[in-house]
């Protein structure tokens, strides 16, 4: 859960606009989701898919930072119109 109210403080700070926290939302949901599961019913099969989904979350969460910079200004003037 720590994780996951890290993961939203570059939007929280501005530093991000909203592709990134829906990007952080989604992944931070399922990352929570398998660590309640591995907790509450833990197998080493489990423990090793969490651990490639870190992994993922990782990245996934630095390329919604890249295309959230190049694509958040960009959004931002079509809505504007």
């Amino acid at each position: 859960v720590v994780l996951f109210a890290a993961t939203l403080l570059p939007f929280a700070q501005q530093h991000s606009g909203w592709i990134y926290l829906v990007a952080a939302t989604v992944l931070g949901a399922r990352f929570i989701q398998l660590a309640w599961k591995l907790w509450r019913h833990y197998s080493d099969a489990l423990a090793r898919r969490t651990f490639r989904f870190s992994i993922w979350h990782l990245s996934l969460l630095f390329a919604a930072l890249l295309v959230d910079h190049w694509m958040g200004p960009w959004l931002k003037s079509l809505v504007a119109g």
